[in-house]
């Protein structure tokens, strides 16, 4: 039985995983940035209409 061709060792899948948590945790910081300056421009947006 020669399956190690065909399924990624456990260290590619550790890599993987790896690499997915700090594409999605950079992915929520530069999110959250973008929301931030979203509500800082409605804030602004709204104080100037009063």
């Amino acid at each position: 039985m020669k399956s190690t061709k065909d399924q990624p060792s456990d260290n590619s899948l550790l890599a993987e995983a790896e690499r997915v948590e700090l594409t999605s945790r950079a992915g929520g910081y530069k999110t959250r940035n973008l929301v931030k300056k979203a509500e800082e421009m409605l804030a602004n947006s709204t104080t100037a209409q009063k």
